[in-house]
């Protein structure tokens, strides 16, 4: 005997009315094996989210009600999971996150959300002001998140695919000092009483093309004065970790960053000239990092330069020059 509503009409199956006069729906989901009900208030509205259930379950779609409830958020840091990183990348990766998605399209849900939401996010990123190639930092966090929940079953195609563009002002080109400049900029140091201090560390930085934080990494057993080569096998990072912000022994950039750079004099001659520094002004390191010690460049308490004082120096030095 068909089972009827209160008005008389079949129910089909896996369909109920509640004593309240809501209807139900019962299904399995065929992927998860899980037992699922959506209601709605009327029949019509019931039978329309039947019709979406039924197409999701053909299209191999996860229908399970805990999986619909999934967000953004919570997509990401299935996808962070997935990847095999170094730690500095991800804590840049869950910073850049934090700071401009979490709070915007992270609450939004998985399925819920639309190509437009992206792209009214990323016009509103470039209102502010925001270059291309930070906005094309974000799409690169957002589209292999979605993608992955394509490839769970969780919706049918990615939102995020294609909505790049040109987004974002055009990043200011960096110019390089030309020969000239430098010798400029290096002669006007080693002539100042403020600033003569950073002079070999700013010779080391220019003569072997080494970036700052492969320098503050420099230990005297990376410095072979005696064949006159700089092995540069690693650097120091600072960021946040277990334990707060602090220094962070970590590998090059790339593997081509691992590398034997032959002294020109002037780098020798800065190396000599640092040693003595460290000797005359009590320079000397007192720390270990990663089993790494003997730091070259230190502060008066022992520890390497912070990234940040040493970019705060040399923009100092190009404001006292011009």
């Amino acid at each position: 005997m068909a089972r009827k509503d209160n008005k008389g009409r079949n129910l089909k199956t896996g369909e109920y009315q509640r004593p309240d006069g809501r209807y139900e729906y019962r299904y399995k989901d065929e992927i998860t094996g899980k037992r699922n009900s959506v209601y709605a208030a009327d029949l019509a509205s019931l039978r329309e989210m039947e019709k979406k259930i039924n197409k999701d379950m053909d299209d191999l779609l996860i229908t399970d009600a805990s999986v619909k409830k999934l967000t953004v958020n919570t997509l990401f840091e299935r996808y962070m999971a997935t990847k095999n990183i170094k730690e500095r990348t991800k804590k840049n990766y869950i910073r850049m996150w934090d700071y401009r998605i979490r709070n915007t399209l992270g609450n939004i849900r998985v399925v819920d959300f639309k190509t437009s939401h992206v792209r009214t996010f990323f016009s509103a990123l470039s209102d502010e002001g925001l270059v291309h190639s930070t906005i094309k930092g974000l799409y690169g966090l957002l589209n292999p998140s979605f993608e992955l929940a394509v490839e769970d079953g969780i919706i049918r195609k990615n939102p995020v695919t294609g909505t790049l563009g040109d987004y974002g002002a055009p990043a200011k080109e960096k110019e390089a000092l030309t020969l000239e400049q430098q010798e400029k900029l290096l002669k006007f140091v080693e002539q100042s009483n403020v600033y003569k201090p950073h002079l070999p560390m700013m010779q080391v930085m220019f003569g072997a093309c080494l970036r700052v934080s492969e320098t503050i990494g420099l230990t005297w057993s990376d410095v072979d004065m005696k064949n006159r080569e700089i092995h540069v096998g690693g650097q120091l990072v600072y960021y946040e970790g277990e334990e707060g912000y602090c220094f962070h022994d970590s590998e090059t950039k790339t593997d081509a960053g691992i590398r034997d750079i032959p002294m020109t004099q002037m780098v020798y001659d800065a190396f000599r000239k640092q040693r003595e520094l460290n000797l005359m002004l009590g320079l000397q390191s007192n720390v270990e990092i990663g089993g790494r010690s003997g730091f070259i460049f230190n502060t008066k308490h022992g520890r390497p330069i912070m990234p940040a004082g040493v970019n705060s120096f040399l923009k100092n030095i190009v404001n006292a020059y011009n």
